[in-house]
């Protein structure tokens, strides 16, 4: 798979604040989806169905909890008002404690695809979704973007809108265009320049 690495102007993130969460939604799982809550306790996840209209139920996660992904298996979570992000196989994602402002969602290993609707972030003023991952905080106003973390290196690719990629919540970003994307290692020693696009 060729991946095209283009960065274009810089945007001062620290001037942009996060967009706290206060739950999501699990509206499906397939295969092994595992939530584990702020106080540590692990339950399985298995979305039941109206017995009388057939209707799926959305399982509520709280702040602090983490959710999980085993091999073969995806969850869809809703993010109320603002989108949905889709969990690929051996997936985890963090749900922060609004003590912790710095990210509104956090991916600690395995794929991501989000939808995060830019008319919905308007509504709630300044602030920016931001997903952080082990290499990156992004900020987004609303886009359809990817986002991986597998074996010490983070991608993070664009189909729609902008992403601003930083390595650090009071630092410089990059805007990553629709279309595009860029690699970076999450390691200490493994960083590396993204390249520029020609």
């Amino acid at each position: 798979m060729s991946i095209t690495l283009c960065l274009l102007a810089a945007t001062d993130v620290s001037a942009q604040t996060a967009l706290v969460l206060e739950e999501v939604r699990i509206v499906s799982a397939n295969g092994s989806v595992a939530a584990k809550s702020a106080d540590g306790k692990t339950s399985p996840i298995a979305i039941p169905k109206s017995a009388t209209t057939g209707a799926v139920a959305e399982i509520r996660q709280n702040a602090g909890s983490t959710l999980a992904t085993g091999a073969g298996s995806s969850a869809v979570i809703r993010v109320p008002d603002l989108g949905k992000v889709i969990m690929g196989p051996e997936t985890q994602v963090r749900l922060p404690q609004a003590s912790e402002a710095g990210s509104s969602l956090e991916l600690l290993k395995g794929r991501l695809f989000l939808e995060i609707d830019a008319e919905a972030v308007k509504k709630r003023g300044e602030a920016t979704f931001r997903l952080k991952t082990p290499a990156a905080l992004l900020a987004v106003k609303g886009t359809r973007f990817f986002a991986i973390s597998e074996g010490g290196t983070n991608t993070v690719g664009v189909h729609q809108g902008v992403v601003i990629a930083s390595t650090d919540a009071n630092a410089q970003g990059l805007e990553v265009t629709a279309g595009n994307a860029v690699k970076r290692g999450s390691r200490p020693g493994s960083r590396h320049a993204p390249a520029q696009c020609h």
